[in-house]
């Protein structure tokens, strides 16, 4: 006998500006207890970056076209159990899937979508696509008294704000993480993570410059690919820098000035432990990791120019004074030296936890929501 299928949730993201909160929500539901399929739907022309972002196991699709017909069509291709809407809305398409009794959420909904001309024709179009979904959650509370006016009841609408990409702390060893503390001991550190090659001698550098302020700075440094340790190791002791190899054993003692750090599946000890981080990839191209994970876990970021394909993370946390822009090695070297005092990261940090984790509530909570939908039948 065959085992049915876990439930499959469908997810759409209406426009590029929701893609990654949508793939955001994808990850939490990933990480449930329960277990249900994905169906991911986006513009065209944004289904190419839904790998950039992310996002779990998921039947990709094109966002449906506002008509009757083209819902219909993708509920019997697919027969989700429920749907997750960011954006605006599409009332042809509402009115056809709310018709056919699938369970709908809406998120980020937004004042200006909801018939910014007043409250007449216009809106008495948006009166039945509106009544078919369950739980709307709007961006702020101009937007749920609109919903009111609207014809939507109350107890139907939760004002969350906007719906963000958020982050998962990354993993660690807890033990771990106490051992290097006490090994490391009190002295300033920073996290070059994911060095490139061309940015060896820039980090070099920039340890030396901030040296000037901090005589017994430790940098913790991880190169792009883990087998390039001993290589980095060498490079950076020809610099001048007195330097361990974590994959050899060798421990930080008070004379190391660098420790390479490469073994992998660490860098979440070592954001955890470094106050400053650098995102390797960044100064010299071609790219950089994810900075929303450092910023997760109270790691204050520093950044070169290129920051692709996570352009909007890194816009985010600079915007909430959580990252700082550099330009070169030298730059590196005069903004660590601004940094590794007690004061300013701390605040750095704070901030950039905060923009990761505005949204992970929300975000909880409509999982929840999501499940219970699922499993029992209808929105509660």
């Amino acid at each position: 006998m065959t085992e049915p299928k876990p439930p499959l949730v469908w997810i759409c993201s209406d426009d590029a500006g929701n893609l990654a909160a949508a793939i955001a929500l994808a990850r939490h539901l990933h990480r449930a207890e329960t277990e249900v399929r994905l169906l991911l739907s986006a513009p065209r022309d944004e289904l190419g970056q839904v790998a950039a972002h992310g996002c779990p196991p998921a039947d990709l699709v094109e966002s449906p076209a506002d008509s009757g017909p083209a819902g219909r069509a993708l509920l019997d291709r697919h027969a989700p159990c429920v749907l997750v809407w960011f954006g605006g809305l599409r009332p042809a398409l509402m009115t056809a899937l709310g018709r056919r009794g699938l369970p709908m959420i809406l998120v980020n909904i937004a004042l200006h979508q909801l018939a910014p001309r007043g409250l007449g024709l216009g809106a008495r179009k948006l009166r039945q696509p509106l009544a078919g979904f369950g739980r709307i959650l709007g961006v702020d509370g101009a937007t749920g008294n609109r919903l009111q006016k609207l014809g939507v009841p109350a107890d139907r609408i939760t004002v969350t704000g906007p719906l963000k990409e958020d982050a998962d702390p990354p993993g660690h060893d807890p033990n771990e993480l106490t051992v290097m503390a006490e090994v490391v001991g009190s002295p300033p550190a920073w996290f070059p993570s994911a060095i490139v090659p061309g940015e060896v001698a820039q980090i070099a550098a920039a340890h030396k410059s901030a040296s000037r302020r901090s005589h017994r700075l430790l940098t913790i440094v991880s190169p792009r690919a883990t087998v390039d340790g001993p290589d980095l190791a060498r490079r950076l002791a020809r610099s001048g820098l007195r330097t361990a190899l974590r994959s050899a054993e060798e421990p930080p003692d008070e004379e190391i000035q660098a420790l390479v750090a490469d073994c992998p599946g660490e860098a979440g000890l070592w954001y955890r432990l470094a106050p400053v981080c650098f995102m390797g990839g960044t100064l010299s191209g071609p790219d950089g990791p994810a900075p929303f994970a450092a910023a997760a876990v109270g790691s204050a970021v520093l950044h070169g120019p290129f920051v692709q394909p996570w352009q909007d993370q890194y816009r985010r946390l600079s915007q909430a004074g959580a990252a700082r822009k550099v330009r070169s090695g030298s730059e590196l070297g005069v903004a660590l030296g601004e940094l590794i005092g007690p004061d300013r990261p701390a605040t750095m940090a704070h901030a950039g936890w905060e923009e990761v984790t505005q949204s992970s509530l929300a975000y909880h909570d409509l999982t929840t929501l999501i499940e219970d939908t699922a499993f029992v039948g209808g929105i509660a």
